[in-house]
């Protein structure tokens, strides 16, 4: 589950980080339209809230929302290294880690 987590939290990450017209452009070279922009970051405040929900179900009260930040910290500094680096290996990672995660879940 916590690996879960932690990919909702990266994918949050990278959908916020999107939203931002200096990453969006260096991601795909032009910049976004206004209503994108906001689909986006509202992508991006769900996803996190969605997670800091899971990890609060999984693992109680103090606990739960320690390990989200815990797991937050690593999600923003491995998204940071990758977007510094490799912008568009950091975006696409996103989806292809909640895929996997998820599935890996599931079963």
């Amino acid at each position: 589950m916590s690996l879960f987590i932690f990919s909702l939290l990266y994918s949050g990450l990278a959908a916020l980080c999107m939203a931002m017209e200096k990453h969006y452009k260096a991601v795909w070279g032009n910049k976004p339209e206004a209503n994108k922009r906001k689909a986006i970051q509202f992508l991006g405040w769900f996803l996190l809230g969605l997670s800091f929900w899971l990890s609060y179900n999984n693992w109680e009260n103090g606990i739960g929302s320690a390990a989200w930040f815990g797991l937050l910290t690593i999600a923003a500094f491995s998204f940071i290294l990758l977007l510094t680096y490799r912008p568009k290996i950091a975006l696409y990672l996103a989806p292809i880690l909640s895929i996997i995660t998820g599935a890996a879940t599931a079963l």
